[in-house]
């Protein structure tokens, strides 16, 4: 538990908090993804990149959003390692929703064809490459894989965060978690209007509470 003169949290809180920040911003970047390619049938190749670069960027967050809702800050671009370093319970949830999505990476299959283990290892720098495309040159990418990924990780990650918060609610009744009056305990701060800029702001802003200096050890 940490605190302050005026605020008290507890480390589930700090988890609830960051884990919103996070998964809010890689929504964000999902949903620009989305709709581009829904707008736009027909996509030039130096366009396509961009918003690969969107859908891998969004791919990293909702990744660490879910080492965030186990108190964990994980560094990097490698979709694979920040995968493979989560909890194996975690995992399973992931490759269970997943397979729900596309069962044939789970079905038995000709050895050309890659598993979903193997497909996120080709994926693991896909920011970074697809970021930096002109120094590359060349490369693949599998939007119906990526997409799949991030729902699947998505779903686990709200349903992380509903447990996150049912805990928090319960310590704040008990007493364990005191916030300045007029704040809510899932949202400490509510940015009004509906742009991109104000939910990503408020995202910061969300991760800034979570991890503030201000905040010291009881």
């Amino acid at each position: 538990m940490t605190n302050s003169p005026e605020v008290v949290v507890t480390a589930e809180w700090h988890s609830h908090i960051a884990l919103g920040s996070v998964l809010l911003q890689g929504e964000d970047y999902l949903r620009l993804y989305k709709t581009a390619i829904e707008k736009n049938t027909q996509i030039q190749d130096h366009i396509r990149q961009a918003h690969i670069v969107n859908l891998a960027f969004a791919l990293e967050l909702l990744l660490k959003a879910l080492h965030y809702s186990i108190g964990k800050v994980e560094r990097g671009h490698n979709l694979n390692k920040l995968y493979i370093r989560l909890p194996h319970k975690i995992q399973k949830e992931i490759k269970k929703k997943f397979g729900m999505k596309l069962p044939t990476y789970f079905l038995p299959r000709p050895a050309e064809f890659p598993t979903f283990e193997e497909m996120l290892k080709q994926h693991a720098n896909a920011y970074e490459r697809w970021r930096y495309f002109h120094e590359v040159g060349s490369g693949s990418f599998n939007d119906q894989f990526c997409t799949a990924l991030a729902y699947s990780i998505i779903e686990v990650a709200h349903e992380m965060k509903a447990n996150l918060l049912e805990t928090v609610l319960k310590q704040h009744e008990q007493g364990l978690i005191v916030l300045p009056e007029g704040t809510s305990v899932s949202v400490p701060i509510v940015v009004p209007g509906p742009s991109l800029f104000n939910r990503l702001k408020r995202g910061f802003y969300y991760a800034w509470m979570a991890f503030q200096d201000g905040i010291k050890e009881r």
